[in-house]
C-alpha cells in the first residue's frame, strides 16, 4: 500500500469501518484469543516486541501492553501513529525496531 492511499483509508476509517473489520477477524478460525490463547499463556522462547500505534482507531494499547507481558516482550508506543504507522514515519518506526534489536544483541 502506498503511503498516499494509507492517508486516504485513514481518512475514512471511522466506527463503522473498524466494527466491520473486527467482526471480519473475530470470525476467522483459528481465533487469536479462543483458540492460541494457552499458547501465550507465558514467555515466548525468543525476544518480542509489541509496537503500539496509538492514533490507530482500533488501537487498544492497554491490551497490547498486556499480551507484551504475557509474552515476556518490550512494548513500544508509536504516539500519534495508525495502523499504517510504517508509511506515516518510517524513520520512527525504524529507530524503534533498530532500539529493540540492539537491545537483544546485548542480552
Amino acid at each position: 500500500m502506498s503511503a498516499e492511499l494509507a492517508a486516504e483509508v485513514d481518512a475514512v476509517h471511522d466506527e463503522v469501518m473498524s466494527a466491520s473489520i473486527l467482526t471480519l477477524y473475530r470470525s476467522a478460525r483459528p481465533h487469536l484469543h479462543t483458540d492460541w490463547g494457552k499458547e501465550f499463556d507465558g514467555p515466548a522462547p525468543a525476544p518480542g516486541l509489541v509496537l503500539i500505534p496509538t492514533g490507530d482507531p482500533m488501537a487498544r494499547p492497554a491490551l497490547d501492553r498486556e499480551v507484551a507481558e504475557r509474552l515476556g516482550a518490550r512494548a513500544t508506543e508509536l504516539d500519534g501513529l495508525t495502523h499504517y504507522w510504517m508509511l506515516q514515519d518510517p524513520d520512527r518506526g525504524a529507530e524503534a525496531l533498530n532500539r529493540f534489536w540492539a537491545a537483544c544483541e546485548t542480552r
